[in-house]
């Protein structure tokens, strides 16, 4: 009887008598299991093979717990492969160290839409000093610290985070609506 035939409930039972025969359901699954998580990890090999492996490790592991479903082996090792991809997807990766020094900085999503936000109150604030202007795009813009901004303008570190407050006030005041 060839082992796709083999039913997935005599498989398992036959394996939690004799753990050598867990390899007919590796052998059954993994070319699925591994396709399934090949496209979920951005077609990498290595990614994929490694999880496929740690998902057939786990499923052993658990094997004498294992209760008898309707369902495949397939669907409960399909389940475990997606909880081990939440946690792939969790985990901080690495940056190649090759990688910094030939790529430039990638931005976060979170910070582009800051930014984005930050240069469309700019245009709002067309009303404002060219004073305040200056102070607000120096650091909103082009995200200076206070020490540069100081350097830059030849002013006192205190003056312009002062000078800063009086400008977000200023532009907080054009930007509100007045009730009426």
């Amino acid at each position: 009887m060839a082992i796709e035939e083999k039913d997935d409930r005599d498989i398992i039972e036959e394996a939690k008598e004799d753990e050598g025969l867990f390899g007919l359901i590796y052998l059954k699954y993994f070319k699925k299991l591994y396709t399934f998580i090949w496209f979920r990890v951005g077609k990498s090999a290595k990614t994929a093979e490694d999880l496929a492996q740690e998902t057939f490790l786990r499923a052993f592991k658990h094997l004498k717990g294992f209760k008898r479903t309707s369902a495949s082996y397939l669907s409960y090792l399909i389940k475990i492969a997606k909880n081990l991809l939440v946690s792939y997807y969790r985990k901080k990766k690495p940056i190649p160290l090759e990688t910094l020094e030939s790529e430039p900085a990638v931005e976060t999503i979170s910070s582009v839409e800051n930014q984005m936000d930050a240069k469309a109150r700019l245009a709002n604030i067309a009303h404002l000093s060219v004073d305040y202007q200056t102070l607000l795009k120096l650091r909103y813009v082009e995200r200076l610290s206070f020490a540069q901004i100081a350097d830059k303008l030849g002013k006192s570190e205190n003056a312009v985070k002062v000078s800063l407050h009086r400008a977000r006030k200023a532009a907080r005041k054009t930007s509100t609506p007045k009730n009426k």
